[in-house]
């Protein structure tokens, strides 16, 4: 029992009370995308609805495709959802149609990452075009924090 009081008092004055938060790094990540939605629809009724930002993460995390790790939905903060048309007028489709007419809105989300490595792999990817799938959505990647010491 002493022992393990020598070793708190010792581990203690190492210490001085603080815990050493570990490095994070955060990114500022833009998805382009089309969505169905009606006439009069902005981008605050976007973000008021908790479901919806649950699936904007969601959506987020899975276009960050990295071939060494996978981004938990909850690194991503949305911060911003804008509709970039008309929001007054009908979604129109390709032939100027209103059935099944979409438009373009853009998500804003601030992504932290505690991981060097998956920092320095999100770093080099400054836009990524998801071609297979969806080749209208674009996912564009700005850093926050300094990483100039990399270069």
């Amino acid at each position: 029992m002493e022992r393990w009081a020598v070793f708190l008092m010792y581990f203690l004055s190492i210490c001085n009370g603080q815990v050493e938060e570990l490095p994070t790094w955060k990114f500022l990540v833009t998805l382009d995308d089309t969505l169905t939605l009606p006439a009069g629809t902005h981008g605050s009724d976007l973000m008021a609805d908790s479901a919806f930002t649950i699936f904007v993460q969601r959506l987020l995390s899975g276009a960050m495709v990295l071939p060494i790790t996978h981004i938990a939905p909850s690194a991503f903060v949305l911060q911003n959802a804008t509709v970039l048309e008309d929001v007054h007028a009908e979604a129109v489709n390709a032939y100027g149609g209103v059935a099944h007419g979409k438009k373009a809105v853009r998500f804003v989300a601030e992504l932290t990452v505690n991981s060097r490595p998956v920092a320095l792999e999100i770093w080099r990817m400054p836009s990524l075009s998801l071609a297979g799938l969806a080749p209208w959505r674009k996912l564009h990647v700005e850093t926050l924090t300094d990483m100039s010491i990399f270069q």
